[in-house]
């Protein structure tokens, strides 16, 4: 323990437990994975929030959904997704329209021209953000 390769296995750990539906293991492992490669951190995040939200963990699926989706926003498409998965949990399972209302107008500010950028407006009308009379 206490080396790089140690820190890495437990990132492949709890990816292989995410594979094999053992969320309770992979949370274990992927909780011990830190990284200074924010694209790395950025997918443990985004599992974690994965793995979360199929244990019926919604609020910390959540928060590691949008840690996820502002840890490295220079990566669009994968920030974009963990975004649209944070704004769609709150919005569909937890029913947190507030929640779920600034995540999906995050989404679009910061990404507009990406797939769930494009998307949020859809979202943000069947929340009544926007009137059609």
């Amino acid at each position: 323990s206490g080396t790089d390769a140690a820190n890495l296995a437990h990132f492949y750990a709890g990816s292989c437990y995410i594979k094999l539906d053992d969320n309770a293991n992979a949370i274990k492992y992927l909780k011990d994975f830190n990284s200074d490669a924010k694209q790395i951190q950025q997918r443990a995040y985004k599992l974690l929030g994965d793995a979360s939200a199929d244990l019926g963990k919604n609020a910390d699926a959540l928060d590691y959904y949008k840690k996820a989706g502002r840890h490295f926003e220079e990566d669009q498409a994968s920030s974009a997704e963990a975004l649209f998965l944070a704004a769609y949990l709150a919005d569909r399972v937890m029913k947190d329209q507030k929640e779920a209302i600034a995540l999906y107008k995050e989404l679009k500010e910061k990404f507009p021209r990406t797939q769930q950028g494009f998307e949020a407006d859809n979202y943000l009308a069947q929340l009544g953000v926007y009137n059609v009379n």
